[in-house]
């Protein structure tokens, strides 16, 4: 993964489908890297973030696989 790349939302068929699914609509995705929170409790938690539709949506390491670079 690439910072600044885009990415095709892929296999929509196989994530979960809940009031906030946002990737149900987009096609296209601008990747923006690792969004890393600290907890108090000193354990680090690594997420992920990409450029929707003008928000920036934050999802775990697992939404990662059904991302696919986009070829121009």
């Amino acid at each position: 993964m690439n910072i600044g790349d885009l990415y095709m939302v892929r296999h929509k068929w196989l994530l979960p489908f809940g009031a906030d699914a946002w990737w149900k609509t987009c096609d296209l995705v601008v990747y923006l890297g690792e969004n890393i929170a600290n907890r108090d409790d000193g354990i680090k938690i690594i997420n992920h973030s990409a450029l929707v539709d003008g928000e920036v949506k934050i999802f775990d390491t697992t939404f990662l696989r059904f991302l696919e670079p986009h070829c121009v």
